[in-house]
């Protein structure tokens, strides 16, 4: 009797086990996911409000001491750091779980091209510029923390930031108001060079401290899908409103 007792409750199990869904890291959107999955959802179930598009000048990240950067020309162009899905209260929507990799992204033809763009637009500042790994596995990282987030799917959510990239063109705003590398400008500069691009724009600067002097590693914009837009609260910014510098060369802080 009992070995009848032991047999039905493994087979009621293993017939439960197969009724529960296991997600996928690829199932979009996050409304969709599985209700009664045993396993933890990779994000909050609401789709973002809005995303951070979070690009970094190299020479001012390279500045920090803490950090070790092999690539020795550096852009003076600002890189894309992130692009990070934002909830309404402006806290970023993160995950904690393990995903599949995206290696897969990078193959064939379509995925050279990818690779080549992102490798310009997206580097791994702490890679060697020549080490592929290094920039594939720095994007699955932030797919992995943000990405995933995001309700794309991988190719779709790298697309949409080197596009919006392209589109907003922060360095550009800067040249064609002389912001030039090297030189002190008053913070009231760089807004106004943002602000003449795109007069509603939302962004925040985050910058490093050397005895004083603020050396600009990052601008922060809201975006939504297709363009920069007006946040609904002010972004956390650390650069003051003074003088602002936008290093030529790596100055260590």
């Amino acid at each position: 009797m009992m070995t009848y007792f032991l047999l039905f409750c493994l087979l009621l199990s293993h017939t439960e086990a197969k009724s529960i869904p296991h997600p996928s890291p690829h199932h979009f959107p996050l409304d969709l996911w599985p209700k009664d999955s045993l396993l933890p959802r990779p994000c909050p179930p609401l789709p973002p409000d809005h995303f951070w598009l979070v690009h970094t000048w190299p020479k001012g990240f390279c500045s920090n001491s803490s950090v070790h950067c092999p690539q020795r020309n550096l852009q003076d162009e600002l890189t894309i750091h992130g692009w990070w899905p934002v909830d309404r209260k402006d806290s970023t929507l993160n995950n904690y779980r393990r995903v599949g990799p995206i290696n897969y992204l990078f193959t064939g033809e379509a995925g050279e091209e990818l690779y080549t763009e992102m490798k310009n637009n997206w580097p791994n500042l702490t890679s060697p510029i020549e080490y592929r790994y290094g920039h594939i596995a720095f994007w699955e990282k932030e797919w992995a923390r943000h990405g995933i987030c995001s309700c794309f799917e991988p190719r779709l959510y790298f697309g949409t930031a080197l596009a919006l990239k392209r589109n907003i063109n922060i360095s550009q705003a800067l040249r064609a108001n002389g912001i030039k590398p090297g030189i002190e400008y008053l913070r009231r500069r760089f807004v106004t060079a943002l602000r003449r691009k795109i007069p509603r724009l939302s962004f925040a600067m985050r910058c490093g401290d050397k005895n004083g002097t603020k050396i600009l590693i990052e601008i922060r914009v809201c975006t939504n899908e297709t363009d920069a837009i007006s946040c609904s609260r002010r972004l956390n910014d650390n650069c003051g409103s003074c003088y602002i510098k936008l290093v030529s060369e790596i100055e260590p802080f």
